[in-house]
C-alpha cells in the first residue's frame, strides 16, 4: 500500500477510535492486501462499535477530510461514502456493531450455516483486515477466531445449500433461466445467471475450503488461490457471461458447460455419487 494512503488511513482509524463508542478500527479490501490495489481502489474502514455512534462525531470526522461527504447512508450497511479533499481517492466507512460480527463469524466457524451465495464474505473480511486501532486486543482476538481451519461441516453445508439450486430442484436457477428465455425476460434472465455464479463460486471456493473474497475479482480468486478448479472454468464463466445479453440456446449450452464442469469435478472429489 501506498504510503501516503497508509499514513492518512491511519490517521482516520485515530479519529475515529477517539469516540469512547468505538472497539476497534481495521482496513480492508485491496488497500489491505487481499488483491493487488489499482486507480480504483478506495480505503475501505471497518468501525466496530459497542453502541451507536452519533450522526453528528461521524459527519465531523467527514467534513474534516472531505467537502463531498455521504453520512448516514443505510442503503446496504451502515455507512458514510466521501471524496478525500483535493483528490478522487474515495473513502467508504462501514460501521459494524461488535456483536453483529461476533455472531457473523460464530454463524460459519461453530454453527457452519451456509446461504445462496457469498456465505463466508464476512469471515474473509475478518481474516484478511489490517488492524489500525484495537482498543482492548478484540479484534486481534476476532481475527484469531477467524483464522482457524475451515471447518469440514462448513464446507459441506454450502455445497449442500448452493448445489440443488442450481439445476437439481423444480425450482432451479437453470429452469428460471430457460424460462425467462421463453419469455424474452431479459431482466429475469440477468438475475438469475447471477444469482447462479453466486452459488457456483460459493462452491467452488468452499470445496477448497477458502473464505469467500466477495463479489469483486472472483475469476482472479479462484485462478489464483484455489488449488483444485473446474476443468476450463474462466473459459465457461466467460462463454456463459458472453452469451446472456443474447438471450437463446447459447445461454442454456453455456449453463450446461459450466454446470457439468462443475459436476465432472465434484465427483472427481467424491462430493457427487460417480
Amino acid at each position: 500500500m501506498n504510503l501516503q494512503i497508509q499514513e492518512f488511513a491511519q490517521k482516520l482509524a485515530s479519529a475515529y477510535s477517539s469516540l469512547a463508542h468505538v472497539r476497534a478500527v481495521a482496513l480492508g479490501g485491496s488497500r489491505a492486501g487481499s488483491f493487488k490495489p489499482d486507480s480504483l481502489s478506495d480505503i475501505d474502514l471497518y468501525v466496530y462499535h459497542d453502541s451507536e455512534i452519533p450522526l453528528s462525531a461521524r459527519q465531523l470526522i467527514a467534513s474534516d477530510n472531505s467537502t463531498e461527504a455521504e453520512t448516514g447512508n443505510k442503503f446496504w450497511e451502515e455507512g458514510d461514502e466521501w471524496i478525500v479533499r483535493s483528490s478522487t481517492l474515495k473513502v467508504d466507512v462501514m460501521f459494524r456493531g461488535v456483536g453483529w460480527i461476533e455472531d457473523e463469524i460464530t454463524r460459519v466457524m461453530e454453527r457452519h450455516e451456509a446461504k445462496l451465495g457469498y456465505s463466508t464474505c464476512f469471515l474473509y473480511n475478518v481474516q484478511t483486515c489490517l488492524v489500525l486501532s484495537d482498543r482492548d486486543g478484540w479484534l486481534k482476538g476476532l481475527k484469531a477466531r477467524a483464522s482457524r481451519p475451515y471447518p469440514a461441516a462448513l464446507r459441506d453445508a454450502i455445497l449442500s445449500k448452493n448445489h440443488p439450486v442450481l439445476r437439481k430442484i423444480h425450482s432451479a436457477y437453470s429452469r428460471q433461466i430457460e424460462s425467462a428465455i421463453e419469455r424474452n425476460d431479459f431482466v429475469s434472465l440477468n438475475h438469475r445467471v447471477a444469482a447462479l455464479l453466486a452459488s457456483y463460486f460459493d462452491i467452488v471456493i468452499a470445496v477448497n475450503r477458502l473464505a469467500h473474497p466477495g463479489e469483486k475479482r472472483l475469476v482472479q480468486f479462484v485462478r489464483e488461490s484455489c488449488p483444485s478448479k473446474p476443468n476450463r472454468f474462466e473459459e465457461n464463466v466467460a462463454g456463459l457471461l458472453a452469451a446472456a445479453p443474447r438471450g437463446g440456446i447459447g445461454v442454456i449450452a453455456g449453463v450446461k458447460a459450466l454446470l457439468d464442469s462443475l459436476d465432472d469435478w465434484l465427483r472427481g472429489l467424491g462430493f457427487l455419487p460417480g
